[in-house]
């Protein structure tokens, strides 16, 4: 079975959520999209003011001002959980675990970009609940059984990520 996952459309990030989930990644600047395809990107740069270097000190690089890589992980597990966890949708899920599919380098147009590829693997709650409520006794006794049974709801899918890393290069 497919997970369903939800289109966050083309909203950005907020200030505040950047701030709150992605501070300890360095003089981070995040804009663009939600990274679905290149077009949407997300942008990943460096915050000027954040870097606060004292006067005379020589301006560090971008690579030691942001740990993008880092980031580009943390930014797909929020974006899952944006997608994944929505209250009051049919699907809600559960137990989710992420690997990564591919992740590479590509150059369009003179821009840099990081295509993440993340296989997804998950239980809808409702599925989990129904699965819970039917138990009998010989399943609860035998872990072996709920796993099998277990096993055979969780849903799979592929996201994509796209991080237009420019500034880096």
């Amino acid at each position: 079975m497919q997970i369903d996952f939800i289109d966050l459309g083309p909203t950005p990030l907020s200030k505040l959520e950047v701030d709150v989930h992605f501070s300890g990644f360095g003089a981070i600047l995040i804009e663009g999209g939600w990274g679905y395809s290149p077009e949407d990107a997300v942008v990943v740069g460096i915050d000027p003011v954040a870097m606060d270097c004292p006067p005379g000190d020589p301006v560090p690089t971008a690579n030691q001002c942001v740990d993008y890589v880092g980031f580009e992980y943390a930014f797909a597990d929020f974006r899952l959980g944006k997608e994944l966890f929505v209250p009051g949708r049919d699907a809600v899920y559960r137990d989710v675990e992420r690997e990564v599919a591919m992740q590479g380098l590509v150059d369009l147009n003179g821009r840099k970009f990081d295509h993440l590829a993340l296989d997804v693997h998950a239980v809808a709650v409702a599925d989990y609940t129904a699965l819970i409520d039917h138990l009998t006794k010989e399943d609860e006794a035998g872990d072996a059984a709920f796993e099998e049974k277990y096993n055979g709801l969780k849903r799979s899918g592929q996201c994509d990520y796209w991080f237009d890393i420019s500034a880096f290069f």
